[in-house]
């Protein structure tokens, strides 16, 4: 009887306990006021300064400016919807907490152990909003949000809540409310917008700098989709609807508003939202001091309006410049387009972010890869027309002139920014080391597979986002030293801390043995005035007055230009072209970006005291014989000093320049043995080309010595042919870390008779036909790979291979032939 009593009296005192508590709970919840602070905490702008401290751009705060208020009777029902679907599917079911939502981020809280879930509604998020609460995700700020939410919710109508929603969110580019946001990214009231462009802003509040369709179209795009599949799954539109908001073009019109450098500053914004959070930077009251200068920004905006005027006429309407600090890497310059406010040139794109074409600008840092790997600027090249087998079908680049050069050494092929040799250097090195090394240089939009490229990857093939460039080209500049990219100088925050300091930007040398040193002659070819006159003439444009390498980027369809360089006091890049991707007319680097890079880097400038570029311990100073690149006999006419990395210094005495006896009546040398038959010896220097390159001398009127000789004037000339790669029992080890389909065997072949076609055949089988010296063809080894079996004494794979190559003779119409035996090592 007692314990009944007793658990009748416990049943009645919990209930009685749980009452009260509940009950004194909602009349702290009903007499608990609301704060007076119905505005974020941070109550000052953050502001952003160039290096003088003059204002660039004050951020705005919701109570200054882009913030209008609008009742939600005039909202869209689409964006209500919109709204509701992906920020709070429950809204008018809850009363300020979703606990279902709530279980399932403890849940995943738990299972974390950390805070990775917040489960909040609308009404938290504006409570959060409303109330200065700080978005993190601490319990403390949860419970504390929770607690006004359920205070709203019985203060205010949800119709109340979701239009203060509506008007207090930021929606990012400086809009707060969806009627700011309306305005600013399409021009009109928000109760103008259809359903596809209400999606577009529903989709903003979680991340708006992600999915800012200024500066992201893609991410917006995707966004929007996603909004408006949320709509579908909760019954507000048809799949089909849906689908057919998704296919309506977007049209965006961006509103002006006061700022200087416009695009320095919104990037500064971006990379600081990345940094602290978006509420710090917009709401902080902080001063943030940048390094850009707005003087010589100026006087760079003035350069490009008036030099762009100028080639109107040409196609050309947009440009944009990118000026570094070459020591420090700290922007000075930064000009986006010609004008951001300019809708019909797509100004507020950043064409500096944005990815483009380079043209030939990326021809330095193939030759660098290969001075790396044991080329020198003396190494020669030939230019003549050259057939490359590629996974895409033959390839045959051409140079700009339309010409060929003959033999060329690499500092006469990259001064005059040479298409045929500079592809050969890069199938040299290989695609995939390449792309590699410019990963390494700061190169981060290559996503495909080195095949997708090929080999026009040197002459600009793959785009890049322009500052990416500026900063490759900064560290050939600081001779391997990797910098970062600095644009802050300090910033101090509302109580006068500093939040941010810039330190001595050291960086990291990257580029390995002898990176150094290759870097400089890089330097040293760009800057000699004479390696350009092959290609571009005596004086250019790309000459100060004092010394500065540069190179220029064109590519072939006419849509980007470049004009890249530095000196140690400067590095600038010039990018002009259309945003659209529209071809610009009759306009190369020499004729476009160039003269803008000339006036800007002589405008910059000023009176600052000329340097040379420091040269690095290391380099030996050799004379040369200017054709071949060898050390120079008596014969060779004509001698030139070359800077050669120490050890790799020619050791081979020139041989192209020979004093041969010849016949002239009879058209053939005369050897000591049949000197006696000869009645018409005559003794001449010939600049003797190698078999390959003889027409093109022939061509261009430089004399070669007769073919026939006295000894075998009578009988014709052998017919042979020689596989100068591979060699006879050659091994070639497969690359596990490459893939397969990008590592190919170059097979060439050398014929003494003039040929009209090579074939080759692997294992038998045909596979290749080229009539161009050197007769090469590269073997795709993921085709040859059968017959294998496993070599016990190396514990590996091996696959034998014969290559035949086969030469067709023009004259007679025979045929010779000849193979070789080697292997691919699994």
């Amino acid at each position: 009887m007692k314990r009944k009593n007793f658990l009748k009296n416990y049943k009645f005192i919990l209930s009685a306990t749980i009452f009260f508590l509940i009950g004194g709970f909602f009349l702290v919840l009903y007499s608990f006021p609301l704060p007076d602070n119905f505005n974020n905490n941070f109550t000052e702008t953050s502001k952003i300064y160039d290096r003088n401290k003059e204002l660039l751009y004050e951020i705005l705060i919701p109570n200054s400016g882009k913030k209008t208020k609008i009742a939600i009777k005039e909202m869209p029902k689409s964006l209500l919807e919109a709204t509701i679907s992906v920020e709070d599917k429950n809204f008018f079911k809850h009363h300020g907490l979703d606990f279902k939502a709530i279980v399932r981020a403890v849940y995943l809280n738990i299972k974390e152990a950390r805070i990775v879930s917040g489960g909040s509604t609308l009404t938290q998020q504006l409570a959060r909003n409303l109330l200065g609460i700080k978005k993190d995700r601490s319990w403390k700020n949860k419970i504390k949000e929770a607690f006004y939410a359920l205070k709203l919710e019985l203060e205010f109508s949800k119709e109340e809540i979701l239009e203060m929603y509506l008007n207090k969110i930021y929606y990012g580019n400086l809009a707060y409310g969806v009627e700011a946001a309306s305005l600013d990214y399409f021009g009109k009231h928000v109760y103008d917008l259809d359903l596809a462009e209400t999606a577009i802003l529903a989709g903003l509040p979680q991340s708006p700098s992600n999915y800012n369709p200024f500066l992201n179209i893609d991410n917006a795009e995707k966004r929007q989709a996603y909004v408006l599949d949320m709509m579908v799954k909760n019954k507000f539109l048809s799949e089909k609807e849906a689908e057919a908001a998704k296919e309506e073009p977007l049209v965006f019109r961006k509103n002006v508003y006061e700022i200087k450098a416009p695009h320095f500053a919104h990037y500064v914004i971006n990379q600081l939202e990345k940094k602290y959070g978006e509420d710090l930077v917009h709401f902080g009251g902080l001063r943030i001091y940048t390094t850009l200068d707005m003087n010589l920004q100026r006087r760079a905006e003035i350069i490009l309006e008036e030099k762009l005027k100028k080639l109107e006429e040409n196609n050309v309407n947009n440009g944009a410049i990118l000026v570094l600090d070459t020591d420090s890497n700290q922007v000075l310059i930064w000009i986006g387009s010609k004008d951001y406010f300019d809708e019909s040139i797509d100004g507020a794109v950043d064409m500096l972010l944005a990815l483009r074409q380079p043209g030939s600008a990326l021809k330095p840092f193939t030759y660098l890869k290969a001075f790396l790997k044991g080329y020198t600027p003396a190494t020669t090249v030939n230019d003549i027309y050259t057939q490359f087998s590629t996974d895409g079908g033959s390839y045959s680049p051409k140079n700009y002139d339309l010409k060929f050069h003959g033999l060329v050494k690499l500092r006469d092929s990259l001064g005059s920014s040479l298409n045929i040799p500079a592809v050969k250097v890069l199938d040299y090195i290989g695609i995939p080391d390449f792309m590699t090394f410019m990963k390494k240089m700061g190169i981060s939009s290559w996503k495909n597979q080195p095949k997708h490229y090929g080999l026009s990857l040197t002459l600009g093939g793959a785009e890049v986002k322009p500052v990416e460039l500026a900063q490759a080209y900064n560290i050939l500049a600081n001779f391997g030293v990797k910098k970062d990219l600095k644009f802050i100088e300090r910033i101090i925050d509302v109580n006068g801390n500093v939040l941010e300091k810039n330190e001595d930007n050291k960086g990291s040398y990257i580029l390995g043995k002898n990176g150094e040193q290759a870097a400089f002659q890089i330097i040293d070819i760009l800057s000699d005035k004479k390696s350009r006159i092959l290609g571009f003439g005596e004086d250019t444009v790309l000459e100060l007055n004092r010394k500065a390498a540069v190179k220029t980027g064109t590519t072939r369809n006419f849509k980007d230009n470049f004009a890249i360089g530095f000196t140690p006091d400067y590095l600038s890049l010039v990018w002009i072209g259309n945003a659209d991707a529209k071809s610009m007319e009759n306009i190369s680097g020499i004729t476009g970006a160039a003269p803008i890079w000339n006036s800007l880097m002589e405008e910059i400038h000023g009176n600052i005291p000329k340097k040379d570029f420091a040269r690095p311990e290391g380099l030996v100073d050799v004379e040369i014989c200017k054709l071949s690149g060898f050390l120079p006999t008596q014969l060779c006419s004509e001698r030139v000093n070359e800077i050669f990395i120490q050890g790799t210094e020619p050791k081979e005495w020139d041989n192209m320049y020979q004093k041969l006896r010849i016949d002239p009546i009879n058209n053939m040398l005369i050897s000591d043995s049949c000197e006696v038959y000869s009645n018409h010896i005559e003794e001449k220097v010939f600049i003797v080309y190698p078999p390959e390159l003889r027409r093109w001398a022939m061509e261009h009127n430089i004399p070669q010595p007769p073919i026939k000789t006295c000894e075998t004037s009578n009988t014709e000339t052998p017919k042979t042919i020689e596989i100068s790669h591979p060699n006879n029992n050659d091994s070639f080890l497969i690359d596990k870390e490459v893939p397969i389909n990008a590592q190919k065997i170059p097979l060439r072949a050398n014929v003494k008779n003039d040929v009209a076609k090579v074939k080759w055949y692997i294992n038998n089988k045909f596979s290749f036909e080229t009539s161009e010296f050197p007769f090469t063809y590269l073997m795709d080894i993921e085709k040859f790979n059968d017959n294998c079996s496993l070599d016990k004494q190396i514990n590996k794979i091996k696959c034998p291979i014969k290559a035949r190559a086969e030469a067709y003779i023009l004259e007679g119409g025979e045929s010779v032939s000849n193979e070789v035996n080697f292997f691919l090592i699994y």
